[in-house]
């Protein structure tokens, strides 16, 4: 990344309606899980753990200030993840970049990461949708997390 684009890593979150709320986590790069040089060697592997673990985090601490601020513990039915980016990505490298953002939403709201439901095909699950966007200006990405409460 060029220095001129570099900004502070910014997150926030907005009360949307009752219940509803949006994360949004400002220059978080979301990577496809083949994407990177290095290949077979430890210092990759470790690059990418703590890539992950960054992801994992913020995701995490957003998801988690917003849920306290709002009291919205119980309330969450369905999530749309949307990934902020010039590019994009097909749909299985999609899930992929955004694996770290679930883990850490799943750590936030105290469930196992299997309890999401894909598009809400499992009604006795979490409804789980991601979506992608184009950003506004060149060189800008993150990831938008929608916290909707009370889907029927």
């Amino acid at each position: 990344m060029r220095p001129d684009t570099k900004r502070p890593k910014a997150m926030g979150w907005t009360l949307v309606g009752k219940n509803n709320a949006i994360v949004y986590l400002e220059q978080l790069k979301t990577k496809s899980p083949n994407e990177g040089k290095g290949g077979n060697t430890p210092k990759f592997f470790a690059m990418r753990s703590a890539y992950i673990a960054g992801c994992r985090g913020r995701a995490r601490a957003g998801v988690a200030q917003a849920i306290a601020k709002h009291a919205l513990y119980d309330l969450v039915e369905k999530i749309i993840i949307t990934r902020v980016s010039s590019g994009t990505l097909d749909d299985d490298n999609l899930g992929g970049a955004l694996k770290p953002i679930r883990d850490g939403i799943a750590d936030a709201l105290a469930v196992n990461d299997a309890d999401f439901s894909l598009e809400g095909r499992d009604e006795a699950k979490l409804a789980l949708h991601y979506r992608q966007a184009k950003p506004g200006r060149r060189k800008c990405c993150g990831v938008r997390i929608e916290l909707i409460a009370g889907v029927s």
